[in-house]
């Protein structure tokens, strides 16, 4: 099953109320590292942790933010300390 590069932010990322429910069910996951959204996003660039997860794990993360009625996953460019990473997932707010 391959893998997918997740960048998460909020209530998941470590030290959060939310972070723990990565451990709490089966699937992998990794974090890579801390990461930054390139562009502002809407208004500021957004802070937050770059994960490799497998399917399971993403479907997990999908049902705590109600994908896609609440959130929505975008492909955003991702800067880790001073060099860019390749696109990865990021699940937001949808606009309405």
């Amino acid at each position: 099953m391959p893998l997918q590069t997740v960048f998460i932010y909020g209530t998941v990322i470590s030290g959060q109320s939310n972070h723990d429910i990565l451990n709490a069910f089966e699937g992998y996951h990794r974090l890579i590292g801390l990461a930054r959204t390139v562009d502002s996003f809407p208004l500021v660039p957004v802070e937050g942790e770059l994960y490799e997860m497998d399917e399971s794990k993403l479907t997990l993360l999908d049902a705590l933010n109600r994908h896609p009625h609440f959130y929505e996953r975008l492909q955003e460019k991702m800067g880790a300390l001073i060099h860019v990473v390749e696109f990865a997932s990021i699940t937001c707010l949808q606009r309405r």
